[in-house]
């Protein structure tokens, strides 16, 4: 991720940011809102490369009524590219089962 000259001979062509710290974005989001995850799913779509800017949207798919949410997420670069898209199973931290 870091060496240019590695770099330029992969499939990316260039420098790019590891997977995971786009999907870390996501985690970051929950943890503002207290949101304790208990699962995560990944798929991780198209590099992201050193200054695109990211956005990182959550929408609430499912709620059941034991109170586990599921969130879908998608993170889009600021020309339209998808890079990640991912479903996080969890509870709000009021409703976790102790």
């Amino acid at each position: 991720h870091t060496d240019d000259t590695f770099s330029a001979q992969t499939r990316m062509g260039k420098r790019c940011l590891p997977g995971l710290l786009t999907a870390s974005m996501f985690t970051h989001l929950g943890g503002l809102c207290g949101f304790l995850a208990q699962r995560m799913d990944f798929q991780f779509l198209a590099p992201v490369y050193a200054g695109d800017t990211v956005e990182a949207r959550v929408v609430v798919s499912d709620v059941s009524d034991r109170g586990k949410v599921t969130l879908d997420c998608v993170a889009t670069t600021a020309d339209g590219r998808e890079v990640l898209r991912g479903t996080v199973w969890g509870y709000p931290s009021e409703f976790a089962p102790s």
